[in-house]
């Protein structure tokens, strides 16, 4: 995975490092799962590189705007020890700005907003804040702590449920993380430290 792999096992070595200590986030997670740093450390990863890459602005039937957000990573419900974490290449774990695609209801012309930016919760895309919380979201659903977020666009107030009902519990400890200096994609530049592209 080049560099995209390694901002991977960076937030996953951050997403370790909360689970193996004596912390809220933690024992919210050992609720579902006692050894939940091992299961953790089992996991898999994939990159989708044929994901969506825009945010959907779309005008329903009576007028009215629903937003979504090229999505972020997907897993199993419930699943085993070594299941797999698809992150989308394209989505808010690595970019900042996508743009956004508008679709009216009015027969009118789509288009494209360059000036849409990615956010989980609070997060800018492509910060370590917004990897971590996108692995702990995503391991919430491997235990089983959250129900499953929807595809669609009418659902999609529940994946933002989920990752703010995770980060009741988890606040803190992603925000410890997210100040950690080191590797990191830096969403202004685009660059890595020292300079890689």
């Amino acid at each position: 995975m080049g560099e995209r792999g390694r901002i991977i096992m960076r937030a996953r070595g951050e997403v370790l490092e909360i689970l193996e200590g004596n912390n809220r986030c933690a024992a919210w997670f050992e609720k579902a799962e006692p050894d939940a740093a091992r299961k953790f450390r089992s996991l898999h990863y994939a990159l989708d590189e044929g994901g969506p890459q825009y945010s959907l602005k779309i005008q329903n039937a009576a007028g009215q705007w629903l937003y979504q957000q090229p999505y972020v990573a997907s897993s199993i419900e419930d699943a085993s020890a070594g299941s797999t974490i698809t992150i989308n290449a394209k989505g808010a774990f690595f970019q900042l700005r996508p743009g956004m695609h508008i679709e009216p209801n009015d027969g009118g012309p789509a288009g494209l907003n360059p000036y849409q930016l990615l956010r989980i919760d609070h997060y800018l895309g492509g910060t370590l804040g917004a990897q971590v919380s996108a692995l702990l979201h995503e391991f919430s659903h491997v235990v089983g702590l959250l129900p499953p977020d929807g595809e669609d666009v009418s659902d999609r107030e529940l994946s933002t449920q989920n990752t703010q009902i995770m980060l009741q519990h988890c606040h803190a400890e992603v925000e410890t993380a997210a100040k950690h200096k080191g590797f990191n994609l830096n969403p202004a530049t685009r660059t890595f430290p020292g300079g890689k592209h």
